[in-house]
């Protein structure tokens, strides 16, 4: 299996449903947490990777408060994934960052509040040491790739999550 996982959203998982990124179903994976998105193969060999749609696969129909995020990390740890990378698109509050930009964020705020926050509610052990909070190496590798794109790269930036989006 492979060691990389992405977690993509509705516009990453349509490139899939549309052929653009071919893979294998490895289906729901039941876990601790009760079971997981469908988890995808993507390719096979050295440049495969697992894929599970944030959302699900009937486009933008789960919202985030409602995803199961533990079943999700843990169904991809337990496939052999050893770093997760996010493919998504939300919004952003500094001019500079404009639609189309590739940011490699560098820190995270969690707003949240009505969401499953540990995977060990009852072993003791509550919290995870976050710093560097993103793996700095998957960072380097993401802004390598992404420059090779030509589109604007942000090297640093900072992941606000909230209970619901901005807009809505």
């Amino acid at each position: 299996m492979p060691s990389v996982a992405c977690i993509g959203g509705s516009m990453a998982y349509r490139l899939m449903a549309e052929g653009r990124m071919p893979g294998k179903d490895l289906g729901t994976q039941e876990t601790p947490f009760g079971p997981s998105a469908v988890v995808h193969q993507i390719g096979e060999d050295t440049g495969a990777f697992l894929f599970l749609s944030r959302h699900g696969e009937r486009g933008y129909h789960q919202a985030p408060r409602f995803i199961n995020h533990r079943a999700n990390i843990w169904a991809l740890k337990s496939l052999g994934a050893e770093q997760v990378l996010s493919w998504s698109g939300p919004g952003a509050i500094n001019k500079k960052m404009t639609p189309g930009s590739v940011i490699i964020v560098d820190d995270l705020v969690d707003e949240t509040r009505h969401r499953d926050d540990t995977f060990y509610e009852h072993d003791g052990l509550g919290f995870i040491r976050q710093h560097p909070v993103f793996c700095d190496q998957c960072r380097q590798a993401l802004t390598a790739a992404a420059e090779k794109t030509g589109l604007l790269v942000h090297e640093q930036g900072t992941y606000a999550c909230t209970e619901r989006s901005a807009a809505g």
